[in-house]
């Protein structure tokens, strides 16, 4: 199995935290490959980043990210450089087939069977469904039949490489010809609207697709949206996942950084929660309280 995410410095926590997940819910009777596109990783993290491949008995192959993509690097938009990476990993990684997984998730289950998922008909690429479809459809720049989510890529690379899908997207950019809202996501489902499949939704789920609580299975949650676990703000108790590896990794120490905008966010979005609950009013009056606990 060949794996594959991209992460710079900021984001070394999170990656180490899938990297536990993956590896802690793995079967036996198989190997993992990891490849990681580095965009600036510190000594530090890769060090502590090797205390896991230790521990798991897996290497890392680290990808230098810098010269990649040389002078051709537009900044369009809300695209930013590790969308890039994303559409250049089936072409920088000398492999037939890549899961791409963003760092913004934990796996909870295998992931050997959906490695293992059969691309028909010519399909490029497999992903799930993007949890808010129909309003980024009726938003597109474009009439688009269906729209998926880029967090977790299957990709046969082969094709990939002979539809030359990289030269594509980056003349797509260059030209700017596309109104970019969701990144590299966006282009993905520009280029590939006909030759993606559709792969099981637990291997995607994502953050408003667990509010209320999701009563399916789930393979892999995909913390989406702007706040992450990772932030003091975040809320959702949905955290817990986050937090069960956290505690595994070298980072168990770790803690958000505080700031009175932090505590004010987080504590406004508990309030929110919680007027539409029983006995809202007195919950709301014992959140004020530690509110006001805070300023004293």
């Amino acid at each position: 199995m060949n794996l594959v995410m991209s992460a710079d410095d900021r984001y070394a926590l999170p990656l180490g935290v899938l990297l536990i997940s993956i590896f802690a819910n793995k079967n036996p009777g198989y190997d993992i490959k990891v490849y990681v596109i580095d965009s600036g990783l510190s000594s530090n993290s890769k060090e502590k980043l090797q205390s896991i491949e230790k521990e798991y008995s897996f290497k890392i192959n680290y990808l230098e990210a810098s010269g990649q993509i040389g002078q051709e690097f537009p900044r369009i938009g809300r695209l930013n450089e590790a969308d890039y990476y994303k559409l250049l990993a089936p072409v920088m990684i000398n492999e037939n087939r890549l899961l791409y997984l963003d760092i913004d998730m934990v796996v909870l289950g295998d992931l050997k069977s959906l490695y293992e998922s059969e691309l028909k008909d010519g399909a490029i690429i497999g992903a799930t469904t993007d949890s808010q479809e129909t309003l980024i459809k009726n938003n597109f720049f474009r009439p688009i039949s269906r729209y998926f989510n880029a967090g977790l890529l299957l990709f046969d690379c082969q094709k990939y490489r002979e539809k030359n899908i990289w030269p594509q997207a980056l003349e797509l950019i260059k030209k700017n010809e596309i109104k970019i809202k969701y990144g590299d996501q966006d282009i993905f489902n520009h280029l590939l609207e006909n030759d993606w499949q559709s792969l099981p939704k637990e291997y995607d789920i994502q953050q408003d697709e667990y509010d209320p609580p999701y009563q399916g299975e789930i393979r892999v949650l995909h913390y989406t949206g702007a706040i992450k676990p990772w932030h003091y703000s975040y809320s959702n108790p949905n955290i817990k996942y986050f937090s069960e590896y956290l505690q595994l990794s070298p980072w168990a120490d770790w803690q958000p950084q505080k700031t009175l905008k932090k505590i004010i966010l987080k504590n406004l979005k508990k309030t929110l929660r919680l007027i539409s609950s029983p006995n809202a009013f007195i919950k709301i009056a014992e959140t004020s309280a530690k509110i006001r606990g805070l300023k004293e």
